[in-house]
């Protein structure tokens, strides 16, 4: 097991968070395509929300370039489905030769998109890496996974592991600490950037998402993406002043991380506990 650490969210990765984030979103408005497009609009410039190939836990975003991530969707407490297969993570079930039933629903809708875009790579945070995790184990792909549920039990993982693990350098009890993560050879460590009173702070996938001043991300070559610097507690009340547009989007779609000020182009970053 090797360990790297960042001052910040690598670039390179960040289409992974945001696809993590898309399959909550997807879940979250009920499944509404068009309003799950507009907020992909806001992250990633050129990337496409594929409904045919997405349910209520996972979704299929495609690349400018016609390759895909199919992103697993993350637990939310309200669903008792959630719960239960967060219980047989935790007494490490997904370990094990004979698989639950979730995960043979997760390799099926993964043997879907595979047909349809041969090359795929895999995602997921907190449950959706874990499930992330063990498709690409299974099936020789690429994994980019955020704060997977882990456990200290259960037998050691088996297949080729490609995954690549962020987590946060705070304890976080949905992950059992550093030492679930000992069947993992590529793991890198980033601040946690939101506040440690806030609701499982250091579990949370806003922690790996790019801040409001960078988005949308563009794939042009010729644009230079400036350097992510994670925001202070302190400063998180700031108002960021942004495209009209950009503006417009996150206050209609995600109401529960923005507001607008007297109609004008400003925006105010509510609380995690608002969500």
């Amino acid at each position: 097991m090797s360990e790297e650490t960042y001052d910040s969210m690598p670039r390179e990765d960040m289409e992974y968070a945001i696809a993590s984030q898309i399959a909550y979103e997807y879940y979250d408005n009920g499944n509404n395509i068009e309003q799950t497009q507009r907020i992909l609009d806001t992250y990633l410039e050129g990337y496409t929300f594929d409904p045919a190939n997405s349910y209520n836990d996972a979704s299929t975003i495609v690349r400018p370039d016609g390759t895909a991530i199919l992103a697993y969707r993350g637990t939310r407490p309200t669903n008792p489905i959630d719960l239960v297969v967060d219980a047989g993570i935790l007494i490490g079930t997904h370990r094990s030769p004979i698989p639950a039933p979730s995960f043979i629903q997760a390799q099926n809708h993964y043997n879907q998109v595979k047909a349809n875009y041969p090359k795929l790579d895999i995602t997921g945070h907190s449950r959706g890496g874990t499930w992330a995790n063990y498709i690409a184990r299974a099936n020789g792909e690429k994994a980019v996974v955020f704060n997977p549920g882990e456990t200290p039990f259960g037998l050691s993982y088996s297949g080729e592991n490609k995954t690549r693990v962020y987590r946060t350098n705070t304890f976080d009890i949905v992950s059992i600490s550093t030492h679930a993560y000992k069947d993992y050879n590529d793991i890198r460590i980033i601040p946690q950037t939101d506040p440690a009173d806030s609701w499982l702070g250091s579990h949370n996938l806003t922690n790996f998402l790019p801040p409001q001043s960078m988005l949308p991300l563009s794939t042009e070559p010729d644009i230079i993406i400036p350097d992510f610097t994670p925001i202070p507690v302190e400063t998180q009340k700031k108002e960021y002043k942004q495209d009209e547009r950009f503006i417009s989007n996150l206050c209609l779609e995600q109401p529960y991380l923005f507001e607008c000020k007297n109609n004008r182009p400003k925006l105010v970053l509510k609380s995690q506990d608002a969500r």
